[in-house]
């Protein structure tokens, strides 16, 4: 989790990624299971800023009291988004900037930018500390 000023707020254990568990499916494990504390950190009708990856989770993220800023998607039969459409996703994507500039910079930490062997899971958390 990234604050809107890029200060990372927690870090959840490592996922196995796969075709079912994407970034939606994630999120939405952490809710359910509270995992780190998550909800902690949460209160009912706090914005959650997430980018298209997130999409699947949106409808459940909602009903669990969060309101979800997310890039317009725009349709096949249109050329162009509305005005407010448009700068709506400017502004998500303003805020996201600052989330991926956090993540890069973890990535500059070369042993998280390459893929870890398995035997050295058990201790990624240890050196994330």
């Amino acid at each position: 989790m990234t604050a809107t000023d890029g200060y990372i707020v927690d870090v959840v254990d490592p996922f196995f990624a796969n075709g079912r568990n994407n970034y939606a499916s994630i999120l939405s494990h952490i809710v359910k299971t509270n995992a780190g504390n998550f909800m902690g950190f949460l209160k009912e009708q706090d914005v959650l800023i997430v980018d298209r990856g997130f999409r699947d989770s949106v409808r459940f993220l909602q009903e669990c009291g969060f309101q979800i800023e997310m890039p317009s998607f725009l349709p096949k039969t249109r050329k162009q988004h509305t005005t407010k459409e448009a700068n709506s996703s400017r502004l998500v994507t303003k805020i996201r900037w600052v989330v991926e500039a956090a993540n890069g910079r973890i990535k500059k930490w070369l042993y998280l930018n390459n893929v870890v062997h398995n035997s050295q899971i058990p201790y990624i958390g240890i050196l994330c500390e």
